[in-house]
């Protein structure tokens, strides 16, 4: 066996040298040789020469073949073909590095890996785009995939939503708490259906441009801790290669990569504004002109006012705290009074919100609570029950995550047809399918229960899955029990309507009559008994 491989490594071009005489060079960062490859080597024997340089202590240096060396020596085939050639270290390094970073073999983190091998060992950037041919660009974004935080290299290593290695890329440009915060944030639904213009899109949502915050980016005392926006060193124009930025200086473009540090100081530059805002108007709401996830009880939402002037009847004056303006003053017409002001009555007079009002207010609270809770119960849910006839009509009605565009990146969609035609069962193919619609129906529940809270489709799911809606409005209402000053507001009701007697008459009379004018302005109805 030893003289058939030498035999067949004699047929690649270069000369036989002594294995022994080989000794690997300190750059090369060659991978463990696997089984497969070694019988290659056994059978078809050294196709490509390696490539040698001359060695005063011990005959040769490895410079690029240092597998198909180590595969040789584990045969014990006692030459290999090789190149002799005399070289500078600068051109060794040089050689090393495109053999290693265009291996066929080697993964995206493997390349990234070797890259920061290379610059520990002293090389800089520009050194290694110069041998690879990448750009510079190129090398820092491909390094950056090493400090993807744990979830997202999970994410990475696992193929997941269909992204390629450039979509990563782009998430690992941020800190690791950033990262956190965008893996909180980034939903799954919409993750499947990104392609890098709209990955860079969102991002570009969650990074806001330095221009415009609405507090000065050379103010210090707003957030101490961090400084001001001009001075730091999280502005994308201070990662030029990696933002694709103008180097030096802030730009037009120039954003914020830290939305965390933004937050911080959006919520101080509000809190700020109020202070100074209620010296001058006391009676000072809060508004929001865009959603809020953990919305306050005190801050009316977009669709609770109507915008006014200053002079119009019933504006009150109010704080932007979320969306465009946010720290400005403005005027505003409340369509439901604040928890820290009353609205008025169409003559101006002060209105009271009535029991019936607050109950359907926690109503509306508890729907919420749960279209958000049947959501999260939705991946939870056994569907095992369902039938094909039952989840087809609803994925052609609602879709599905996956749309045409991102399919048509899958290989062959017809092959792939064919298979989960021909090779899976029929429960597998409803389990299949209605993962996908799933996904489209919790997004429904979740922007319902930002807006128009209907609850036909939370009725709808729990009749399909057999789940239990008693047991979700329950849940609801131990959540968010009715206020105990309820009580005193029922007996205090029902006090109203309790009829009362005119003593000086002898006369009974029910509640809300009154006996000058002959007129029921409140009270029970005609044929409602009252005391004799």
């Amino acid at each position: 066996m030893k003289s058939q491989t030498t035999e067949a490594a004699a047929g690649a071009s270069g000369d036989l040298i002594p294995i022994k005489a080989c000794q690997p060079n300190p750059w090369n960062k060659a991978r463990p040789v696997d089984n497969e490859f070694k019988e290659s080597i056994r059978s078809e024997g050294v196709l490509q020469a390696i490539l040698v340089r001359p060695n005063e202590d011990y005959g040769y240096e490895i410079v690029c073949g240092e597998r198909r060396w180590r595969a040789c020596t584990e045969l014990d085939t006692g030459t290999i073909p090789a190149v002799v050639r005399e070289m500078t270290d600068e051109q060794v390094r040089r050689a090393v590095l495109i053999e290693n970073t265009h291996r066929a073999a080697m993964d995206p983190m493997q390349q990234a890996e070797l890259i920061a091998e290379y610059l520990q060992d002293g090389l800089d950037v520009a050194a290694i785009a110069a041998a690879t041919g990448w750009g510079e660009g190129l090398v820092r974004r491909r390094a950056k995939l090493l400090d993807l935080a744990q979830p997202w290299k999970e994410l990475f290593e696992a193929g997941a939503w269909g992204w390629s290695v450039r979509h990563f890329e782009l998430i690992a440009r941020y800190e690791h708490s950033v990262q956190l915060h965008l893996y909180g944030v980034i939903n799954e639904w919409d993750a499947k259906r990104m392609d890098l213009p709209a990955l860079e899109k969102w991002l570009a949502s969650e990074t806001k441009l330095v221009k415009s915050a609405p507090w000065k980016s050379s103010d210090e005392t707003l957030l101490p801790a961090a400084g001001s926006c001009d001075a730091c060193i999280k502005r994308s124009s201070c990662q030029p290669t990696l933002f694709e930025e103008a180097d030096g200086g802030a730009t037009k473009e120039d954003r914020c990569t830290d939305p965390l540090c933004w937050d911080q100081k959006s919520k101080a530059h509000v809190a700020r504004r109020e202070v100074e805002l209620r010296e001058k108007h006391p009676n000072l709401i809060k508004v929001a002109k865009e959603y809020m996830p953990d919305h306050p009880e005190d801050v009316l939402a977009h669709h609770q006012f109507e915008p006014a002037k200053k002079s119009d009847k019933g504006a009150v004056p109010a704080l932007v705290v979320a969306g465009k303006g946010e720290g400005q003053l403005t005027w505003v017409k409340p369509d439901k009074p604040a928890s820290s002001a009353r609205a008025s009555g169409s003559k101006g007079e002060e209105k009271v919100t009535t029991l019936a009002d607050r109950k359907a207010a926690i109503a509306k609270r508890r729907n919420v609570w749960i279209l958000k809770h049947l959501g999260e119960r939705l991946e939870k849910a056994d569907h095992r029950a369902l039938k094909l006839s039952e989840v087809v009509p609803l994925v052609i009605a609602f879709g599905t995550v996956r749309n045409a565009s991102s399919q048509w990146h899958d290989g062959d969609p017809w092959k792939k047809a064919a298979a989960i035609a021909a090779g899976s069962s029929t429960a597998e193919q409803v389990s299949a399918l209605w993962k996908q619609v799933a996904d489209v129906i919790a997004q429904r529940l979740k922007y319902s229960a930002q807006g128009s809270v209907d609850m036909k489709d939370a009725k709808k799911l729990c009749e399909l899955l057999d789940l239990d809606m008693k047991d979700l409005e329950t849940a609801a209402r131990e959540e968010i029990p009715d206020p105990k000053s309820w009580a005193k507001l029922e007996e205090e009701e029902k006090a109203a309507k309790k009829p009362r007697k005119r003593k000086d008459q002898g006369i009974t009379y029910h509640a809300g009559f009154n006996p000058h004018s002959g007129a029921e302005f409140d009270g029970m109805d005609d044929d409602e008994e009252v005391e004799p």
